[in-house]
């Protein structure tokens, strides 16, 4: 990874915030155009989520903000988290996230039941595709940068990623 993906800062130590880094712009397009690949395909009953509060009863944390989420039930939201289960999810990857990303956050989403899990790698252009299999996270596809398409396990559509990478 490259040491200039996210600056850190001071990060509280009251247990409300655990990480929080500044994204780096490579990070912060490609979330951006990964949002919007998935918008043109997901039903409309859901909602793509950008960096959206969750609070989860099996979490020990205050919270968690993924940096994509897709939730088809919103309609536990009190104005700022929701407590409601997204069936996907995608981190994109920064080097002062990436161990918290694959370990912790995985862990975590096996157990509450989070359908698909992609870890998006912006720098060497790669995205990891995981499926929650009996509570474990289980790793099912590497998707390249040349890959134009991509289905999701859950869901019968085809997600065009063909303009997700970006360069400097």
């Amino acid at each position: 990874m490259d040491g200039n993906l996210a600056i850190k800062y001071n990060v509280l130590e009251n247990g409300d915030i655990v990480d929080m880094s500044r994204a780096s712009v490579v990070h912060n397009i490609t979330l951006g155009r990964l949002v919007k690949s998935l918008e043109k395909v997901v039903e409309k009953s859901c909602e793509v989520l950008r960096e959206q509060s969750f609070r989860w009863k099996e979490d020990t944390a205050a919270y968690r903000m993924p940096d994509i989420s897709i939730a088809c039930d919103i309609s536990s939201a009190n104005g700022v988290d929701l407590d409601s289960i997204p069936w996907f999810i995608a981190e994109v990857l920064s080097e002062s996230t990436e161990v918290i990303d694959r370990n912790e956050k995985m862990r975590l989403y096996a157990k509450i039941g989070i359908q698909e899990y992609w870890i998006v790698e912006p720098v060497i252009r790669k995205i990891e595709r995981y499926k929650n299999i009996d509570g474990t996270m289980q790793l099912i596809d590497v998707i390249v940068e040349d890959v134009k398409n991509v289905s999701f396990l859950t869901k019968d559509k085809m997600i065009d990623i063909s303009n997700v990478w970006y360069s400097i």
